[in-house]
């Protein structure tokens, strides 16, 4: 079925992260973000990002728990989402903090967008068996 779980059209939706969506955001709402990540120290916003990444990485682990992709005796742990996802947001803010025009913006999160993809392409296609995601959540 079209956009099903599992078809290519559903994952290239949970793969690209909507960062269409959020670039778009970011740069309606520009010199907020910029105040955000740039002068936020001290003040209550100054871990904005952070509490981005906790809400992604949370978000991720259910995903992965509730499409069964959890093995025992992996090496991937949520802590190791957690990092992939602060490097993730860290990469789009990037472009924030270097005042990006919108258009270079968005070629720059394409780019990033394909080597995720690309990378999730080589685990469908016959890695997943040797990258298995170890299950330390304490719950």
């Amino acid at each position: 079925m079209p956009g099903g779980r599992g078809s290519a059209e559903s994952d290239g939706d949970v793969c690209g992260f909507g960062m269409d969506e959020i670039l778009d955001y970011v740069y309606d709402h520009f010199e907020d973000f910029q105040l955000l990540l740039d002068a936020s120290y001290g003040t209550r916003y100054q871990d904005f990002v952070e509490h981005l990444v906790d809400i992604e990485t949370e978000y991720t682990y259910k995903y992965i728990e509730a499409t069964a992709s959890l093995q025992d005796g992996s090496e991937i742990t949520e802590e190791f989402i957690h990092i992939m996802a602060r490097a993730m947001f860290d990469s789009m803010f990037e472009v924030v903090r270097h005042r990006m025009d919108r258009d270079t913006a968005r070629k720059y999160l394409h780019m990033l967008r394909n080597i995720i993809m690309v990378v999730g392409c080589h685990h469908k296609a016959g890695v997943r068996g040797r990258l298995r995601l170890r299950n330390t959540r304490k719950i």
